[in-house]
């Protein structure tokens, strides 16, 4: 199976994320037979070399709407933030670049960078119309008011290209015109200015009750402490490359005090998380917490 993941250029330019990166791609490597892809906007580079050296095969890709994002985003906020949306609504570009680029996988796998690789995803039991994400009842992994039975994280997402690519010119049409008209929570204020802030709200809401669920295994927060069937562990929040600046409290104080509450429960786990995906910079992943899975898993 192919999997993917995604950046622009500027991203590159942190040394967080290249880690992040480099650590995704290595426990892919390292534990599973995944064929390792990244849609990347931007130039040739030092760590596009690295990547291509490790197997990573790179399809280069615009934003189709980012312009319109670009404008709004500079307009209300900042160069960061649009380095950050832009950078995220690539996913959403796969379907497109894979077409142009010969590739007719009718399934792949897209995860964030932030994600490290236990053992082999095996996913061919699904099969979704759309796509397959991890989602919770109530909107527990989301901030916004969506509608429907579960809210999902599109950190992990298990993509029909076929059929999202049918999907595409129309998902674009409402991420660019709909966004105002998006019922979310008032006291929130950043969350209601557009969809351009979000890839995951806009995934969302224009497949409502069409997303298939994927099993926690495949997207698991290591905020939830250890677990021995976990496939894909994600950082989705306090990321393993913040762990020394969070014990040193050198954290925005509203996020060191988010994630200080985000990891009470499992302090130790998520430690020994942060210890073993920063092995694999070192070429020493045999490290890991006790999270081999079982073949029956």
């Amino acid at each position: 199976m192919k999997w993917f993941t995604g950046c622009n250029q500027s991203s590159l330019e942190d040394p967080q994320f290249r880690d992040l990166l480099r650590v995704a791609v290595l426990s892919a490597k390292h534990n599973t037979s995944l064929d390792r892809y990244l849609i990347y906007d931007g130039e040739q580079c030092d760590e596009i070399d690295w990547l291509e050296s490790h197997g990573v095969r790179v399809l280069r890709t615009t934003l189709s709407f980012y312009e319109p994002l670009r404008e709004f985003v500079l307009a209300n906020f900042s160069h960061e933030l649009l380095r950050i949306r832009s950078g995220a609504f690539l996913r959403t570009e796969i379907p497109v670049a894979m077409e142009k680029s010969g590739l007719c996988d009718p399934f792949v796998l897209y995860t964030d960078a932030d994600v490290v690789f236990a053992a082999d995803p095996r996913l061919d039991k699904y099969r979704p119309q759309y796509f397959a994400a991890c989602g919770a009842k109530g909107g527990g992994l989301t901030r916004f008011n969506i509608g429907g039975e579960y809210h999902f994280n599109s950190g992990v997402m298990l993509m029909n290209t076929i059929a999202l690519r049918s999907e595409y010119d129309r998902f674009v049409e409402f991420v660019i015109n709909n966004g105002f008209g998006a019922k979310r929570p008032p006291h929130h204020a950043l969350m209601q200015k557009n969809l351009f802030l979000s890839d995951q709200a806009a995934l969302n809401l224009y497949y409502k009750n069409r997303i298939k669920r994927l099993d926690d295994v495949f997207n698991w927060n290591p905020a939830r402490g250890r677990n021995p069937h976990a496939r894909i562990i994600h950082f989705n929040g306090l990321k393993w490359t913040q762990w020394d600046s969070f014990l040193q409290r050198k954290l925005r104080p509203d996020r060191q005090a988010k994630f200080e509450k985000q990891i009470r429960r499992n302090r130790s786990d998520y430690e020994q998380y942060v210890t073993w995906s920063a092995a694999f910079l070192t070429n020493n992943p045999s490290t890991r917490p006790g999270m081999q899975v079982s073949e029956n898993a």
